[in-house]
């Protein structure tokens, strides 16, 4: 008996072979795979006692959409030994793609992926039916280190996409291009080509999983890259709909990472850091090498709260030039100006990328004032304002603007014009953080001039520091506003006297977990959780940490 297969998106991926004794099973087993019942459909389709390749391809599918990779790859990789057994070489190179996905984005395991991803074209290439040889070409451009090949590579893959009416095949292609467009400073070119390939994924036209996380991995990346919050906050908003009617959430390590990124420039600080700690335990289960990836952006995201101390213990141990953006704040706080100017010149050195060295020079500027180096900061500044002249984003043009009203403080120049464009640019890049400093900037430029303009914008400021539970940042508005001869409120946030990670880890203590376990869970290092404990028995007048976890327990159940 011939039947069609499961069709994941509305489309049979492969046909399937079954015996009249399991017909029943599977087909039951496959209506739960188009309803979305994961979880009952791998009940259903385990169950099947002699189960074919189609089988263990859906079983891979429901355990991927359930966050079970392990179960998801060990069920890919029968399938895969399946279909090549069989002959069918295409089918057998789809599931070598799946298998190299899980093994880079979920496990960052990426010299095992490039193996996988070689195997699968070769497949491709050795099948030959419709857009294979499309789908051969699109690894190949993957892998290429050539430009010229790269494009040469990719325009055949598109071709045949539009030949054999192959969506998955042309999407994934059109993210790749925007990616690599996007690298090489055209972003403009580069984000239309992604947007080209996300209303694919998201209008139902891509039905292949792989290509649906990759491609959103993607504009994740870029717009992390470039800073671009509006464009990502508004695909965000459609990829939770995606997921929803998927019945699932992006799983990707790597898609993670930089989603975490993004949210923390957005700042969504608590939903950063809550995809960030779980992109390190999906790490922590496979290539620890990868860690750096969240670890890098949990650190920056903890400088940008203040919280210096944590954000060391993050680093501790990792390679400079990929902590820069988290390592260049904490040098010059520590007033290791030195040490934070070679930092910038080794990772300017390594940038390419308009966005990239921006961001960086705006880095260079402020490790140049720090250090009363004035001339330094003019020469970062002009390249800075290069940068954002030759790639015209939002927030180049925000960073530019901001470093140079910096320097006219610095040099007692007119700064007015200069931050009132950093707040006006920020605003618009839906940046609330570099926007809030901005505009206390501001305020700074026109104290003496305009006191009660001045009184306004830090108040603002203030509010904003205050709302994102940026300390460091609420201090210095809270302090200046003092000088204006402001009354301000300094008191603590939050529940009682207690930080906001205070508050974190009473929490935890009121779920019974030990000093250890709020360790691994809020990724902090045992001597800051005993510091922290001691502190929350020092403010709540406590005597232990059972005492601790009960006032824990008597708080949540006071709040609902």
């Amino acid at each position: 008996m011939r039947q069609r297969g499961w069709r994941p998106f509305e489309m049979a991926r492969h046909d399937l072979q079954v015996k009249p004794h399991d017909d029943d099973t599977v087909r039951q087993g496959f209506a739960a795979m188009q309803a979305r019942d994961w979880r009952r459909a791998r009940e259903i389709l385990e169950s099947v006692s002699e189960p074919t390749a189609e089988v263990f391809d859906a079983l891979a599918h429901a355990s991927y959409w359930m966050g079970e990779y392990p179960a998801s790859l060990a069920a890919h990789e029968r399938a895969y030994r399946q279909f090549l057994a069989r002959g069918d070489k295409r089918s057998a190179a789809m599931t070598a793609r799946g298998i190299a996905w899980l093994q880079a984005g979920i496990y960052g395991n990426w010299s095992v992926m490039q193996g996988w991803y070689s195997r699968a074209a070769a497949l491709f290439e050795e099948s030959g039916e419709g857009s294979a040889l499309g789908w051969a070409a699109n690894l190949r451009a993957w892998f290429s280190t050539d430009g010229t090949e790269r494009s040469r590579w990719a325009v055949q893959a598109l071709e045949a996409a539009v030949k054999f009416d192959d969506w998955d095949l042309r999407a994934d292609t059109m993210s790749f291009v925007g990616e690599h467009l996007v690298l090489e400073g055209r972003t403009t070119e580069g984000m239309r080509a992604l947007d080209d390939a996300l209303a694919a994924a998201t209008g139902g036209e891509v039905r292949d999983y792989i290509v649906l996380e990759d491609v959103f991995c993607r504009m994740l990346a870029a717009c992390e890259r470039t800073s671009d919050v509006p464009r990502a906050e508004q695909w965000l908003a459609v990829l939770e709909k995606t997921a929803g009617r998927l019945n699932t959430k992006p799983g990707a390590a790597v898609c993670r990472a930089h989603f975490g990124g993004v949210l923390t420039s957005a700042g969504r600080w608590e939903e950063a850091e809550d995809q960030l700690i779980s992109s390190l335990r999906i790490f922590d289960e496979g290539y620890g090498g990868m860690r750096f990836m969240p670890l890098v952006r949990l650190a920056v995201l903890r400088v940008r709260q203040g919280r210096l101390e944590e954000a060391a213990e993050l680093l501790d141990g990792y390679e400079e030039l990929d902590a820069a953006h988290a390592l260049v704040p904490l040098y010059i706080a520590r007033g290791k100006h030195g040490l934070a100017a070679e930092i910038i010149e080794r990772a300017l050195g390594e940038s390419a990328d308009a966005a990239s060295r921006g961001a960086l020079l705006a880095l260079q500027v402020d490790v140049a004032l720090a250090a009363a180096d004035v001339a330094a900061a003019r020469e970062a500044l002009e390249d800075l304002e290069n940068c954002a002249r030759t790639t015209p984003t939002g927030h180049l043009r925000g960073l530019a603007a901001f470093a140079k009203g910096k320097v006219c403080l610095a040099t007692s120049d007119d700064a007015h014009d200069c931050l009132a464009q950093a707040v006006s640019a920020f605003s618009a890049s839906q940046m609330p953080l570099e926007h809030a400093r901005a505009r206390l900037a501001l305020a700074r430029a026109v104290a003496s001039s305009k006191p009660q303009v001045a009184e306004a914008e830090a108040r603002s400021a203030l509010e904003k520091f205050q709302s994102m539970s940026a300390a460091r940042d609420a201090d210095e508005a809270s302090a200046f506003l003092r000088s204006l001869g402001v009354s301000v409120s300094t008191g603590p946030r939050g529940l009682g006297a207690l930080t906001k990670r205070e508050a974190e880890v009473l929490e935890l203590l009121g779920r019974g977990l030990s000093n250890p376990e709020i360790a691994d869970r809020l990724y902090i290092s045992r001597k800051t959780v005993e510091h922290h404990v001691g502190s929350i028995l020092t403010k709540l007048q406590l005597r232990s940490r059972s005492e601790a976890a009960a006032h824990a327990v008597r708080e949540k159940s006071a709040r609902k």
